[in-house]
């Protein structure tokens, strides 16, 4: 039985002034996964952590360690906004084609353990499109509104954080699946 290509997990953290949250999150992402005990999710997956930094000028030592923390670095201290800056995220995603691709707010923590619990949705559930957070335990609350029909109140449609999507999925247009991750804590909190 041979071994498979570990499936690669693209992190992207969109960032502003808040670049230093970005830091501890990449770092924190590197924690996690290094904790990680169960073999057959650690040897799965490979993590790829990119960070955007727009609109700020940074020290150099500050960029040195962001450089040291990600995979992927962009930086820009003319500011591109944030829709720009989110769509750094879907270009360097077409261009290492992972296999799973999540966009991570700056502005949201990592619950403990939250890298291993989204490998191993992931992987009890490979033949899903999206991976949606619920949000009802978070430390903020909000109403979700959508045109879609039977999401579960509460799901986070609304937080680009809230959403990973499996990209090899997208990519050959399957048969659409989405799955709610159903979970006291979910992967973030505000």
């Amino acid at each position: 039985m041979g071994s498979s290509a570990p499936k690669i997990l693209l992190i992207y953290i969109p960032c502003h002034s808040d670049y230093q949250r970005a830091l501890e999150t990449a770092v924190k992402i590197r924690t996690q996964f290094s904790e990680i005990q169960e073999v057959s999710i650690k040897n799965t997956f490979v993590i790829k952590v990119h960070i955007s930094v727009n609109g700020v000028k940074i020290p150099a030592e500050h960029y040195h360690e962001l450089e040291k923390s990600a995979d992927f670095l962009n930086y820009f201290s003319d500011p591109l906004g944030g829709d720009t800056n989110i769509n750094q995220g879907f270009l360097k995603a077409l261009e290492i084609k992972p296999d799973y691709f999540w966009i991570l707010s700056a502005n949201e923590f990592l619950v403990d353990g939250s890298i291993n619990y989204l490998l191993k949705i992931f992987v009890e559930n490979n033949q899903s499109d999206l991976y949606v957070t619920n949000s009802m335990n978070r430390y903020t609350t909000y109403q979700t509104s959508n045109v879609f029909i039977d999401i579960p109140s509460g799901s986070g449609y609304g937080l680009i954080s809230s959403v990973a999507q499996n990209e090899f999925k997208i990519k050959h247009k399957s048969k659409s699946n989405l799955i709610v991750v159903k979970s006291r804590h979910g992967f973030i909190r505000t």
